[in-house]
């Protein structure tokens, strides 16, 4: 499922989610809190879907605590790079589970321009 990076720089987000066991998925819960937490409020999340397997109900469940957890935590935006049908599947789960909807692209660069327009946005702003 995850596996969780940073950007401090960019005050971001960094998740790919792929095929992995129920240890390793629960591990990762905890590595997108450690990650979570050296961000600061109003971070942006880029979420890349392309091996993102069909879920299990025990999958289906850490997810929608980690989905809870980045939007009490304060993401901004959220970006999503996968199939469109993957990414409508979770965008209703993220709207129904944690109040937020994610914005698809189809690749890493372009989810990255649409991410960096709203932190250069929300910079312009203060």
């Amino acid at each position: 499922m995850p596996r969780v990076k940073t950007d401090p720089e960019k005050n971001r987000l960094y998740l790919t989610f792929m095929p992995m066991s129920a240890d390793e998925l629960s591990h990762e819960v905890f590595e997108v809190v450690r990650a979570v937490r050296t961000l600061s409020p109003g971070f942006t999340c880029l979420t890349e879907l392309a091996a993102a397997p069909e879920q299990t109900a025990q999958e289906t469940r850490f997810l929608r605590l980690i989905m809870e957890f980045i939007a009490l935590m304060g993401v901004s935006r959220v970006v999503r790079v996968g199939s469109p049908e993957i990414h409508d599947q979770w965008n209703k789960m993220s709207h129904e589970r944690a109040g937020y909807t994610a914005r698809w692209a189809e690749t890493r660069d372009e989810a990255e321009k649409i991410l960096d327009a709203t932190t250069k946005q929300a910079g312009d702003l203060k």
